[in-house]
């Protein structure tokens, strides 16, 4: 297999990996476990086939590239998807061991029904997106580009206890992704607001008790299921102000949870995390 040079990476490796993933192997010709290590990656390339191309960069012969990637020892595997870094490698591993990080980024024929259920939900048709993604699902359950699909659909459709199934059921190497633990964050408001009293209810008991911290919580619940964010951060805040202990902090957790769902950045979340950090101080 021939070294990839600086001026055909961007070609061959960023542009290419846009159609298929394409994986790196940073090596040396003095480097004795690269030498362990390429047998193995060409095994696993040809056991792939078409879903993965493979490609070497000799790191003496390239310095820039090495450098521009980070690369401090070899052999250092990268894999590119989409003209990004989607998981690496350093050292030599057995090849289960490479197979379970390449896995999750390689195309999969269920990936076809992952996009006509995309098309579908843009087009307000959540519940063919859902029946959809239910079969993908059941057809290739090794696909873990399904589960977080089928978990939004499932919030989006008010499926309450079959996305709770959803992610107790799911495989132990994605269970802690981000995007499980805002949907655990998402489907724990819309349980309390699936139980609560309508808005106005919740805002007359305020109105009446601005102490009772149940009905504050339901409202804040509320409000986060209503992608009203500012208000639910406000209420959440009032409860911590009031009583930490509540519900075992569970003002303070919950605003945590309404920051990760607005990707803990924006002009909100650095409001409401200063005004956090004075309430908690």
């Amino acid at each position: 297999m021939d070294n990839l040079t600086t001026a055909q990476f961007d070609e061959c490796v960023l542009k290419a990996s846009e159609q298929r993933p394409v994986l790196v192997d940073f090596w040396a010709t003095w480097c004795q476990p690269c030498v362990m290590l390429a047998p193995i990656l060409e095994k696993l390339a040809q056991e792939y086939g078409d879903r993965l191309r493979l490609v070497k960069v000799d790191i003496d012969q390239e310095p820039q590239l090495a450098a521009a990637f980070g690369i401090r020892s070899v052999p250092t595997v990268v894999l590119f998807s989409k003209g990004k870094v989607a998981t690496q490698f350093s050292g030599v591993l057995p090849p289960d061991g490479i197979r379970r990080l390449l896995e999750p980024h390689l195309p999969r024929p269920s990936d076809a029904l992952i996009e006509q259920a995309r098309t579908l939900l843009r087009d307000s048709g959540a519940g063919q997106a859902c029946m959809l993604l239910r079969k993908a699902l059941a057809e290739d359950p090794d696909n873990c580009r399904i589960h977080p699909e089928l978990g939004t659909v499932l919030l989006h459709t008010g499926e309450l206890e079959e996305l709770e199934q959803l992610l107790h059921d799911l495989p132990t190497n994605i269970a802690q992704d981000d995007a499980f633990r805002l949907l655990r964050a998402q489907l724990a408001f819309a349980r309390v607001a699936e139980d609560a009293p309508a808005v106005p209810e919740l805002e007359q008991l305020l109105a009446k008790d601005e102490n009772n911290l149940e009905a504050r919580f339901a409202l804040a619940a509320r409000k986060v299921v209503a992608g009203e964010y500012e208000p639910a951060m406000e209420n959440l805040l009032a409860i911590i102000r009031k009583d930490r202990r509540y519900g075992d902090d569970c003002g303070r957790r919950a605003l945590v949870d309404v920051f990760a769902l607005l990707n803990n950045e924006g002009p909100l979340v650095r409001k409401y995390r200063g005004l956090l950090a004075g309430a908690i101080n």
